[in-house]
C-alpha cells in the first residue's frame, strides 16, 4: 500500500499536468489541498481523496493510480465550440498518459454525447470468450465543450473474471428471489455480476434482484442479492469494510 505522502504527490502532479493553464507550481498546488479523506470505493478498494478549490482527486491506496477526478469549474452556459472528434482526441491523450496500460482492444466506446456544457465519453470492458460473468470495468471521462480540457474522470479497477458456469440458474434464482419478496413487492429486474468484497480484494458472483414496493401510493425500491453458487442471501451491509 502506498503512503499518504506518495498519494499527495501523485494528486499534485496530476493537477499540475491537466491545469497547466493556471500557471501554478507544484508547491502551490500541494498547499491548496485539504487534508486527505480515506474512502472506500466499491470498485477499487481504499482510496485517498484530495479536495481543493480547483478540483478533487482520488488515488488508489493499493498502487497510487488516479481513480477519479472532478474539476471545480462551473460549466453552466458553456457552449459547444469544439467538435466531438477533438474532444475524443483529448480523451485518448488523457488515457494514454493517466490510465496505465489502457488497451483499446479490451474496451468498447459505448457512449459519446454533448450534454450540459460537456462531452461525455464512456468505455466498458469487453467480455472475453468463455466468460460467464464479469464485473464490467468502466471508464467515464468528460471534456469541456469550449476547449479540449478534461473536467471529470472516473474508473473502476477490478480484475474479477469468472469462467466456470453458475451453479444457481436464472430460473432457480428467480424462485429464490420471489420467496424473499415481502408482501406488496414486485421483482422488476434480475441480473448477475461480480460483487466486490473484502475491500475489493476479491468478489462473489451474485444474482441481484430489484424489488419495487408500492404501499399507499408510495413507491420504494429494495435490492436482494443471493450467492450464485450457494443460493445464500448476501447482505449488502456485510460487504462494507470495517472502518
Amino acid at each position: 500500500m502506498i503512503t499518504q505522502e506518495f498519494a499527495l504527490q501523485n494528486a499534485v502532479s496530476f493537477i499540475e499536468s491537466i491545469k497547466k493553464h493556471l500557471g501554478l507550481s507544484h508547491a502551490q498546488i500541494a498547499q491548496m489541498f485539504d487534508p486527505p479523506i480515506e474512502e472506500f470505493n466499491p470498485t477499487v478498494g481504499m482510496t485517498w481523496e484530495f479536495e481543493s478549490n480547483i478540483g478533487t482527486v482520488a488515488i488508489a491506496q493499493a498502487n497510487g493510480d488516479i481513480i477519479s477526478y472532478l474539476d471545480a469549474d462551473d460549466l453552466e452556459n458553456i457552449e459547444k465550440l469544439i467538435s466531438v472528434d477533438d474532444a475524443e482526441k483529448a480523451v485518448r491523450r488523457f488515457l494514454a498518459k493517466f490510465y496505465n496500460n489502457f488497451d483499446d482492444n479490451k474496451f468498447d466506446l459505448t457512449r459519446k454525447e454533448f450534454k450540459d456544457g460537456r462531452f461525455e465519453f464512456e468505455f466498458t470492458q469487453k467480455k472475453l470468450a468463455g466468460e460467464q460473468s464479469i464485473f464490467t470495468n468502466f471508464v467515464s471521462i468528460e471534456v469541456r465543450g469550449d476547449t479540449p480540457r478534461i473536467v471529470s474522470f472516473d474508473r473502476s479497477a477490478l480484475d474479477f473474471v469468472r469462467t466456470k458456469p453458475l451453479i444457481i440458474s436464472r430460473d432457480e434464482a428467480m424462485k429464490r428471489m420471489q420467496s424473499l419478496v415481502r408482501t406488496g413487492g414486485k421483482l422488476t429486474t434480475l441480473s448477475v455480476y461480480e460483487q466486490p468484497v473484502k475491500e475489493a480484494t476479491s468478489a462473489v458472483t451474485v444474482w441481484a434482484g430489484t424489488v419495487e414496493y408500492n404501499i399507499d401510493g408510495i413507491v420504494s425500491l429494495d435490492l436482494i442479492m443471493i450467492d450464485a453458487d450457494t443460493g445464500a442471501v448476501v447482505n449488502v451491509d456485510d460487504l462494507e469494510p470495517a472502518m
